[in-house]
């Protein structure tokens, strides 16, 4: 129970690196929004689900096989993972200028066909490279304690992951929803306030490469 709640702890702190920055898929969900409310950013954030479990089952399968390649570029991958942290922060602050100066999310037409929500979703998501790079470098000890604690705990550990995926979708669309509301500050302001807690972990990552494990 002590290792699940480890990994689950874990997981809550490495996946908004990666479920929290912005991108085409988060701009489908304003889009989504804009049209469908909240409906769309759940039937975006499906669309995910929809790439990411099979991926999540793939990786728990054969990361073990990669594993002992992987080990021996740790420092590579630790300065990998560390500059893609510090990278979607800075993407975070200009997304986040952007918004404040009323220039909104760039990409993605208005979506306002439900199937369209979801099929934007699973394709944003397939075809994302950042995406598919963040779960063997940021999201790989995610995998790792995913693999060590049998398909049950494994089970446990994505769905807090996703929690971020599907929330942070929802609330994008609800946000988009609301058009000139305020919308735009409201997410300028939450974007300056994810980049600072990137920054932190992205920076932490980097400085401890050279010491012992």
């Amino acid at each position: 129970m002590g290792n699940l709640r480890k990994a689950v702890i874990d997981t809550a702190v490495i996946t908004p690196s990666g479920a929290l920055s912005p991108g085409p898929l988060s701009a489908s969900a304003v889009a989504a929004g804009a049209s469908l409310g909240l409906l769309g950013g759940l039937l975006v954030a499906l669309g995910h689900l929809l790439v990411e479990l099979p991926y999540f089952i793939v990786l728990i399968l054969v990361m073990g096989v990669i594993e002992a390649k992987l080990r021996r570029i740790k420092t590579v991958l630790d300065l990998i993972a560390g500059g893609f942290m510090l990278f979607f922060a800075y993407l975070l602050v200009i997304t986040g200028i952007g918004l404040y100066n009323g220039e909104g999310i760039a990409g993605g037409s208005i979506i306002s066909n439900p199937l369209t929500a979801v099929a934007t979703g699973a394709i944003l998501t397939g075809a994302n490279a950042y995406f598919l790079a963040w779960w063997f470098t940021v999201g790989k000890p995610i995998i790792d304690s995913a693999r060590s604690m049998g398909w049950r705990n494994a089970s446990i550990i994505y769905i807090v992951h996703y929690s971020y995926d599907f929330g942070w979708l929802i609330l994008l669309a609800a946000i988009g929803g609301l058009a000139g509301l305020g919308g735009s500050m409201i997410l300028a302001g939450l974007m300056f306030v994810l980049a600072l807690v990137l920054a932190y972990y992205g920076v932490k990552i980097i400085v401890n490469i050279r010491k012992p494990a």
